[in-house]
Order: C-alpha cells, then structure tokens, then sequence
C-alpha cells in the first residue's frame, strides 16, 4: 500500500542587524539654564570644599574605604599631575568633617606606580619601579584611571597603547603591575591606539574610550584578570573621558574635541548624542570640528552617581552641568571653577573635581546621590541555544537590599528591551515590599517565540528609585524531523519480518557550532499484549532500533538515520495463560502434540491383534484398547483446538499510527526540554 510522503520545511532564520550610528539631538532634554546661573540659594547649598592647592591634577580617580552610607571611612584620590608626569600618586582624606587641607608639595603623596622616566618597562614587578607614558600635558584630555572595588587599579597607558594594571592588596601579588590589553600585552583581537578614559561598572566591566580609534571598547568582567577578547561597543568620534552607570546598562562619553556628550546602551549598543549639551562649535581651546547646534560646550569631565544622573563638566562655561536620570532636565549643579577637568565620584555622592584653572583639587559634598546599595545580580545571563516552544532550565537572580529601609513598591516581574515576552518569571520569593539587610531571588526563563537571538532586561523597580534590570539573552532554535528521500510514512511488514523506516533530523541554523549539542531518539512505547493499546504505540511483541541511536547537530546540515521495527511471527497452540515476559520477548515455536496419533495407531494394531489369541487374552486387550482410544481422543480434541487455553502470540494483524521522537542536550547535559516528531504508520499482515 501506497501513501503520500510527509515532507518537513527547513525554517529559514531572519538575522538581527545592528547598525552604529551618531543621531544628533536624539535625546530631547529641555535646556535648562545651561549658559546663565542658577540662584544664590541653590549654589550655597553646594559650596567647593578645596581639598588640596598647589596641584595641577589631570586624572582622577576615587576609593572609599568605609561602605556606603559611611561617612566615617577614609576616601583616597588616585590622581597624575601635570608636574609629575608618567606617575600615579594618592591622596587619602580622613573623614567627610575634617578634609580641608593644603599641600604645597606633589611629592609628598604616596607613589603608587611610575618611576618618572618615559618608557613601557616594568610588567611583572612593583609598579612604583615600572615605566609609563601618560598624557597629563592638556586640559581637555588625559590618560585615564579606575579604581575596582578589590584595589585593583587600572591605568590607561596612552602613548604606549596599553591598558595597565596593578594588582590590589587582597591579591597573590599586591602592587605588581601587568599589561592587561594593547601593545604591550598579549596579543588581542583588538589592537589599542590612543587609550585615555576609561571606566568600571560594579560587575568589573572595563569600559575604554580610544580617543585615536574613534572607538569605544569594553573588556568583560571575565577577562579582568587575565588578558581577554576586548569587544567594540561603538564608534565615537575622538572619545576621551568615559563613565558608567552603576548597573553597566550605560555609559557616557565626552568627546571635547566634538563639543558634545554621548550616551550608549550597552544592552542595544544603541548611541544617541544629549541635545542639552550640543554647541554651534566646540568651544574647546584648540577644537577644530563644529556643527549645528544650540549652545556651545567643552565636556572636558563626564560622571554619574548612584541614581544614574549625568554630571558634565564644562571647561567653557566653567561649571558642573546635571542631567536628571528622569526627567532628561539639564541643570548647573556647581560653580566657582576655572576649567574643570576630570570628575569622579565617590560612594555617598560627593563629587571631586580636578579644578585645572585653579591648581587645585575640590570637592563638592553631596552633590549627587549616593552608590545604589540595593543590587540586582549577577548582571546578565545568556540561556544559550532553545528550540521555539520550549522553555530553559530557569536562571537566578538575586535582589539585596543593604539599606537600611525597607524597599516597597516592589515591581519584580517586568520584561523590558526588545523581546520581552521571550523571558518568562517561573517562580519568585519578593513581595512587594523588601525588609532592611535582606534578599530574594527571581527564577527566570529563555522561552523563545521565533527562531533567532533574543533579548530583554529583567526589571526591578521600587519606590523613589530607577528600574535596576538585568540583561537577558538567548537564541530560539529549531529542529524537525522527517522523511528521507522517496520513503513512504507508511510500510507494511508480514508478522515475523521486520519494516525499515529511512528518516532525517533538519537542524536549522541557529545551532551555535562552538557549542555541541546532541540529539537523542526516544523509542515510541511498545503495547502490552493482556492490554488494549494506546493510541500513538507500536503493536505488542515489536521492538524498535535507531541507527544512529544518538548524533551530534551541525547546524544546519541534514543527519539520516533510520529506524527498523521488529515484528514477532504468529503462533497457535495449546498455551494457557499469556506470561508477562512475553511482552518483551515472544515465546519458542512449540511443534503439534504428536501423541493423539500415536496412541490411535497402537490401539487400532492392538485391537487387530487380538483376533488371531485366545477369547480370555482378547478381552483384556480389548478392554486396554478402548481406553487407550478414549485417551487419545481427549488428548487430539485438545490438540486441535477444542480445549481450554488454546490462543495466537505474536504481532497482531492490523494497522498502527505512531510517533517518532527526538530530544536535544548541550554538552553539559543540559536538556533543551523539548521534543520534536512526526507521525508514521506500520502495517502489519
């Protein structure tokens, strides 16, 4: 018998298309007064506490000892000076009450790396005896430093093109320094030209502003330690200081040389220039490049606090410029400067400014908001490959509050970005309120709509405070299988004989070819032969074999395999009750009773016999005879059927739809939880 053959389409996979750009005044923020001042009693509340004269500081970069909320710790400044190039110095101040001091003299601070002399010498020994060539000589650019949470700090080793590193106190070699990335590092797939800012995100991502790439990069968290794969966000034109939000969901670049600000989402890594900030020129000493726009700026200095609100300095207009995290309003939030250069942060929100037309560094107490102590971690999960339908193994996240008040408004199951309904809650222990000090978790899944990379954000909100999110990823994935060739869903086998189904498995594209997955055949169940069948089994007393019985996708490419079903011949005699091994493995062949026939022949022989002996002996043959007949009789009437327990074993006659099954797992057994089959018919005669 002749069916139609079932043939299954290859899903054909749409690529998502990122495209860089610079859009000019994307980001309607209402200019504020940028260009006046704003009244006497706002700049009272902020007056600049001088925390050291006489020091012409270019970088800076700010530690706090004491946790967040904790005014009483000590706050070191890691700064290079115009009049000590080549050299990392530190600056500790006691508590927020008693800063205010003077120095006349640079070379009383700490030396903390660079001997002095130009050079690129000194990877794998005491940073303080190593050589650095650093750009301190300008007031709108220099080479950057970054402080992570450990110590660990981060130079930005301009003119030798590398980005150096020392190792904090905590670590097996405090104080060495190495190349992390650029010239004098082990070879990357990006090669560093001009590095100058750079900037740490709480999860230790490293973000990298290459001022003579045009270029913004960023080393993962992962590779800190040891040298890694540096990835290219965007390009920007001539990028020299750079900040990040706390959470790393963005970061913003000033670029003084083009006279505007850029804010970038690392997520998207979508770009968009703050209108607020845009000038008619450059009016940066030395600018050549200049374009339409509002106003005139020279960001010499970018920083953003615990909330996410942007901080600007304008080295042209001589003040601290604040755009609100909300309401994208931008404010002058500090005066009384002369050519404010880099700014930066410390964990309660007070500001420090490197006043370069002044020789001097301030502080300005308060000005922003303090680090979010309320996380959510860890920052991004990628669930790997998903068939469609499916639904991953669930990812934790965990949010803390290390407050000292209770978070309400809780809002802990929102999607945001661009597929949010690929991502899925399965389970969550936050309420809508979160005690001081404590914590709770959310289990997320990837369960993929369409057949492609997808991403979202998990957010969390609460009152008085922007979404904290968590960057989600993953790839919907398809396979199918089918039919091969010419082969027909339905073949007919004689009870005995087996029937060979020709079949491939049509993995799409998605499969990612560095991660191996393999596909496993499930063998449909088998019906008992002492029960009714279930729809979709194979007919009892069959087995079924895969060959291969497992594979390793390619993506993309086409896999044969077949699938043989062994089928049980058909027997009839006396057997009484059906035992259940039976179900397994179908009985020996038994050969007819023989004995009927046998005993029939003897006594007719008998009985011919016992004419030609005398009458007392032929009775008692005869009487031995008709018995001997009665039990022959009895033994063939139950030999040919009409006794108790006679039945067939063996495959039974008849047709049966079952399906065909596969299930995927990554190398490291992670199952993908979903099968793909298709339905095939098996005639058995």
């Amino acid at each position: 018998m002749r069916r139609l053959v079932f043939l299954c389409a290859l899903a054909v996979i749409a690529s998502a298309v990122v495209a860089y750009s610079l859009p000019r005044g994307a980001h309607n923020l209402s200019a504020s007064p940028v260009a006046g001042q704003p009244g006497p009693s706002a700049l009272a509340a902020n007056p600049p506490v001088v925390i050291s004269a006489g020091i012409q500081a270019r970088s800076l970069a700010v530690a706090t000892s004491a946790p967040t909320g904790d005014t009483s710790g000590d706050t070191t400044l890691f700064l290079t000076t115009a009049d000590h190039p080549n050299q990392l110095l530190a600056l500790t101040l006691p508590a927020a009450l008693s800063r205010l001091s003077t120095l006349a003299d640079v070379a009383k601070l700490p030396l903390i790396a660079g001997e002095g002399a130009v050079g690129s010498f000194g990877d794998g020994g005491a940073a303080i005896a190593a050589q650095l060539s650093l750009k301190s000589d300008s007031l709108l650019m220099r080479s950057g430093v970054a402080v992570a949470a450990d110590g660990t700090v981060f130079i930005s080793d301009t003119r030798n093109a590398t980005i150096r590193v020392i190792a904090g106190p905590a670590s097996t070699e405090p104080g060495v320094i190495r190349s992390l990335v650029g010239r004098w590092a082990p070879r990357q797939n990006i090669e560093l030209v001009e590095p100058m800012g750079i900037a740490l995100d709480r999860a230790g991502n490293l973000y990298i502003a290459d001022h003579g790439a045009n270029d913004v990069l960023v080393m993962r968290a992962a590779a800190s330690q040891t040298p890694g794969l540096v990835e290219m966000i965007t390009h920007v034109t001539q990028p020299a200081s750079i900040s990040s939000a706390p959470d790393g969901s963005k970061i913003y670049v000033a670029s003084p040389e083009y006279g505007a600000v850029f804010m970038i989402d690392t997520r998207t890594r979508a770009i968009q220039s703050l209108a607020a900030l845009a000038g008619k020129a450059s009016s940066c000493p030395g600018a050549q490049v200049s374009r339409e726009a509002p106003s005139a700026t020279c960001p010499t200095g970018v920083a953003v606090d615990g909330r996410g609100n942007v901080f600007i300095a304008d080295a042209a207009a001589n003040h601290i410029l604040r755009v609100d995290a909300k309401s994208e309003v931008a404010t002058v939030a500090a005066t009384q400067l002369s050519t404010p250069g880099e700014i930066n942060f410390d964990a309660n929100g007070n500001l420090f400014v490197a006043d370069q037309g002044h020789d001097r560094l301030v502080e300005f107490r308060a000005l922003g908001q303090a680090a979010n102590t309320v996380t959510l971690s860890p920052a991004s999960n990628d669930f790997g490959v998903e068939p469609t339908g499916g639904t991953s193994p669930p990812a934790s996240f965990t949010l803390t509050n290390n407050t000292n008040a209770a978070l309400t408004n809780l809002v802990v199951n929102s999607y945001e970005g661009a597929d949010p309904g690929d991502f899925q809650t399965l389970s969550s222990s936050c309420t809508s309120t979160l005690a001081a000090n404590s914590s709770c978790t959310i289990n997320v899944a990837f369960v993929p709509i369409v057949v492609m990379s997808r991403s979202a954000q998990l957010a969390v909100t609460y009152a008085g405070a922007p979404a904290l999110t968590a960057d989600l990823t993953g790839i919907g994935a398809d396979y199918q299988l089918g039919l091969a060739g010419s082969q027909n869903m339905s073949v007919t086998a004689v009870a005995g004989t087996s029937a060979t189904y020709k079949l491939q498995l049509m993995p799409d594209s998605n499969f990612p070819v560095n991660l191996p997955y393999t596909v496993t055949f499930v063998s449909p169940p088998i019906a008992s032969p002492t029960s009714t069948q279930p729809p979709g089994d194979l007919p009892a007393l069959t087995t079924a074999t895969f060959m291969p019985t497992s594979m390793t996708v390619t993506p993309g490419t086409v896999i044969p395999f077949t699938l043989t079903i062994e089928t049980t011949s058909r027997i009839t005699g006396l057997l009484g009750s059906v035992p259940a091994s039976l179900d397994a493995k179908p009985p020996n062949p038994q050969p007819p009773p023989l004995f009927p026939a046998l005993a029939l022949i003897v006594a007719v022989a008998i009985y011919l016999g016992s004419r030609a002996v005398a009458l007392k002996s032929a009775k008692r043959l005869r009487v031995g005879s008709i018995a001997f007949l009665f039990l022959a009789a009895a033994g063939m009437i139950g030999g040919c059927g009409g006794g108790k327990g006679r039945g067939t074993i063996g495959t039974p006659a008849g047709t049966t739809n079952f399906q065909v099954q596969a299930t995927v797992q990554n190398a490291q057994g992670a199952s993908l939880n979903v099968s793909r089959g298709f339905i095939l018919q098996l005639v058995v005669q």
